[in-house]
Order: structure tokens, then sequence, then C-alpha cells
């Protein structure tokens, strides 16, 4: 899985062909951005537009991401390989420091083009990307430091998939002086290692689970057939089992078709994602055979003592013994051995998964600009709505 060499211009991707007069005007924001970031007594905040300057701070971005615990992509090894991969319009990634020189918090962004003015998004925005300012919890003033850098005239925020009641989410509208609307997306199931007494004690409390994993342990010892979870957490095997992953997840989009992040043109992504994270001891993909066959797997990334659950799928073949189940049984007992105290499920209100659970978090769509830079985007979107023949109009102002 070697990474990816032919790619655009560090942090300029999508903009070969546009011109002279694109480069000045992006050296006009560059300009812009530092005149913004100028330290005041408390903080010194950066705009980084190149791939160059993120790597310099990545070490540093990676650890503040294991302090704080959040999402697969607060990591910088998932963000930027989407934004290798996936990514388009320009680097935006905001950090700031304190008067020592630490780095307090990071926002993971990038900008697109919307109409005359800018779109700013997560990096990672479309592959279940839960969004979070990467900044220690309660830090509210450095995390909300990073919105200093909006241009009230040109930028609209559109931020999808927010954790609600992030560091740094709370309050825009006090925080940046913009219009901000939130709309509720999605709940994000969650289990609270330290609120239970051990993945055993968790299922036997819980009657649902007790009983089916009991039913399910009987069917396969009567199948005959060994049942194995391996879990593979460096890069090396990773190569060895991505053709097991793919057998299983090619079966479950033949019989349900969803989102097949093993192929084009979201391969790339996942598999330099996954890469990436094994090198930094940050991956877990939970594989489960029975007899010779793959027949399910979950792809988890670990942030510091958080677990998040990013991608599975089960082979129909294997229904019967309900393979969802049966992976988070093993996942729990791995989290607990390797000291985690939050196995985040992410995205999606799944029935199994809320058997599971010990408790939700919200996210929401937050979108927030001047009146006329929405009124500008909410144009510009239409435009684009329009030419893309789609059904249904998107509105990012109320």
């Amino acid at each position: 899985m070697a990474h990816h060499t032919g790619r655009p211009s560090p942090g300029m991707r999508g903009t070969a062909g546009h011109g002279r007069e694109r480069q000045v005007t992006e050296q006009r924001q560059d300009e812009a951005d530092r005149r913004r970031a100028r330290p005041d007594d408390r903080w010194t905040i950066e705009v980084l537009r190149t791939v160059e300057q993120v790597d310099r701070i990545e070490d540093e971005w990676d650890a503040l991401a294991r302090r704080c615990g959040g999402a697969p992509f607060t990591l910088p090894a998932v963000a930027m390989a989407w934004w290798h991969r996936r990514g388009q319009g320009r680097l935006r990634v905001v950090t700031v420091r304190d008067a020592d020189g630490a780095l307090r918090a990071l926002a993971p962004l990038h900008e697109r083009r919307l109409g005359p003015g800018t779109a700013v998004r997560w990096l990672g925005t479309g592959l279940g990307a839960v969004g979070e300012v990467v900044a220690a919890p309660g830090d509210e003033t450095a995390a909300h430091a990073v919105w200093t850098t909006v241009r009230p005239h040109r930028d609209v925020l559109d931020l999808h998939t927010c954790r609600a009641d992030g560091t740094g989410l709370r309050d825009l509208t006090a925080a940046t002086g913009l219009r901000v609307r939130a709309t509720p997306t999605e709940r994000c199931p969650v289990i609270d290692l330290s609120a239970i007494e051990g993945p055993a004690a968790h299922i036997e409390g819980r009657r649902y689970l007790r009983k089916k994993l009991n039913r399910y342990d009987r069917i396969v010892e009567a199948a005959g057939l060994p049942f194995g979870i391996e879990v593979v957490a460096d890069a090396d095997r990773l190569t060895a089992v991505v053709p097991e992953l793919d057998a299983v997840h090619d079966a479950a989009e033949a019989a349900r078709p969803r989102q097949h992040l093993l192929a084009a043109p979201w391969r790339a992504f996942t598999l330099d994602a996954m890469e990436r994270a094994a090198r930094r001891g940050q991956l877990a993909v939970f594989l489960a055979r029975q007899g010779d066959r793959p027949v399910a797997f979950d792809i988890c990334f670990r942030v510091g003592s958080r677990l998040g659950n990013w991608l599975g799928r089960f082979d129909p073949v294997a229904a019967e013994i309900s393979p969802g189940h049966l992976l988070l049984r093993r996942e729990l007992e791995w989290c607990a051995d390797q000291g985690i105290t939050t196995f985040d499920l992410l995205v999606g209100e799944d029935e199994y998964k809320m058997r599971w659970a010990t408790g939700t978090y919200e996210t929401a769509h937050l979108v927030g600009g001047t009146p006329l830079a929405l009124a500008v985007g909410h144009r510009a979107l239409d435009a684009r709505d329009r030419l893309h023949g789609l059904a249904r109009r998107r509105r990012i102002v109320a």
C-alpha cells in the first residue's frame, strides 16, 4: 500500500488550469490569514495552507488528539489521508498556541469555492466523519479562537456531522458573531467502560444480549466450523488481510448496496488511512472468520483512550450468527484489556448498537456566516443543485 505521489501540488488541490488570477487571489487570502492570525496576549493563531506546513506539526497534532480522545478524523493519520486521496479546494488547518508555544487547539478544515465565496468544511466530510475541534474538553477559549480566522463577508461555515456538545462548537454565534444555524442530524451510541463492571457483567446485566449471544454461540458450535476473531493492528498484517476485507465488503454490497469504501473512488483513502493509523499504533481491525471463510469485519481507530468503530460489514451468508454482536463482544473485551475508557460506535442508531450502548451523543449540521454570505452561499448551492439535476434543494439558511 504505497503512498500516492501523483497528486497536485500540496495544499492546492483542484487549482490546476485556473491561471495566475487564482494564484494571486490565494496569495491575497494567505496575507489576510496572516493579518488575522497575529498573536494577542493569550494566543498565536495560524492558518496552515500547505501539506508541508501540516507535516511539520503532525506529531504535535497527533499528541493533542490522543490527549483529547475525539473521533477518528481528529487524527492526522486519518484526516490527512482523506486530504491526499479525496480532498479538493484548499487546506485550512487552524492552530492555536498559548504564550509558551504549546498547541492548545486545532481545527482540521478545508475550503471549497462557493460562488464568489468559500465554504469551510471538515476534513473527511462525506465519509462518516464526526467533526470536532481538537482541544481538551472544557478548553473553550482556545477552541473558540480557531474561528477568529473566519472572513466574515466571504466564508460560510458548512460543518457537517459536528459533535453538538463538542469543545469550541457550543454557542458559535457568541464566539464568532456570525449567524449560526444548527440542524440535528444523527445520534452516536457509545459504551462508557468506566460505567460498567466489565464486558461479562455488561452482557449479563442485559437480558437481550445474554440470550442472543448464547443462541449465536450454540449456532456456531452446531455448525461444526471453528469461529474466531483476529485483531489486526500492524501495517504488515493489514496488507495480508486486505483481500479478506475485500471479499466481505463485496458480498455485503452485492446483497445491500450502500457505500463501498474498499472500492473506487474511496479505496485509496481507506487503505491509506488504515496504513497511516497502523504505523502510529491507532488501528484495530476486527476480522471474523467461520472456518476458513472471512464473514465480517469492523475497522476501528484508536484516539487516546477512545476507540471509534468507523466501518463494519458482514457477509449475508453469516447472518444467522449475527456477526455484529459477536464482533462487539470481542471488541469490548479488547477495549477493557487495552485500557480504553470509551467505545464510540459513531454515526448510526442501528438496533444492535443501541442494545450495547450506555449512552449517546448528538451530532448536528452547523451553518454560519453573515446574512450576506449565507444568502450568496444559498444561491450558489441552489445553482449547483440545478446543474447536477438534484431533486432536493439544499438550504443553508433559515
